[in-house]
């Protein structure tokens, strides 16, 4: 992601906090921009990709290096986003959009030394299609998320 980016690609962040089960808090743009900041300016821990079509975002994801809690020398990177504008979303381009993030993470997690890359995937919406889309991508269940509102 580059500077230009950031107005289009705090939109579609947005659009896909509304989808989400946390849709009730309010969206932080302060927030976005400064995990936004953080993938330009600390690109060593943080990755932001967007990828485009007709020159416009329609998908964006952004991750981060760090550890395992009480392991070393374990490079662990987490996605904690994958963004899709909803009118692609089911598309073959939504598709391919989302291939070309995986292979970015893991390009971008080789050269970092990484051991795992972690999707974490809470936004409570469509868990058994991601569960499908992730395993037919070669990837396998770590354990899961649960959670309840209070």
């Amino acid at each position: 992601m580059v500077e230009a980016d950031r107005s289009e690609i705090c939109e579609l962040a947005r659009l896909a906090h509304e989808g989400t089960v946390f849709a009730d808090m309010q969206f932080s743009t302060k927030k976005f921009s400064t995990r936004f900041d953080d993938t330009i300016n600390k690109p060593e821990h943080y990755l932001g990709l967007a990828v485009k079509s007709s020159g416009k975002s329609v998908r964006f994801c952004c991750a981060s290096l760090g550890g395992y809690y009480i392991g070393d020398n374990a490079n662990v990177v987490t996605v904690n986003v994958i963004a899709t504008e909803r009118k692609v979303r089911s598309t073959m381009l939504g598709g391919r959009a989302v291939i070309m993030l995986q292979r970015g993470i893991e390009e971008w997690a080789r050269t970092h030394n990484a051991k795992f890359v972690l999707y974490h995937v809470t936004s409570g919406m469509n868990a058994s299609n991601l569960d499908r889309f992730f395993r037919k991508s070669g990837l396998k269940t770590l354990g899961g998320n649960y959670g309840y509102a209070i």
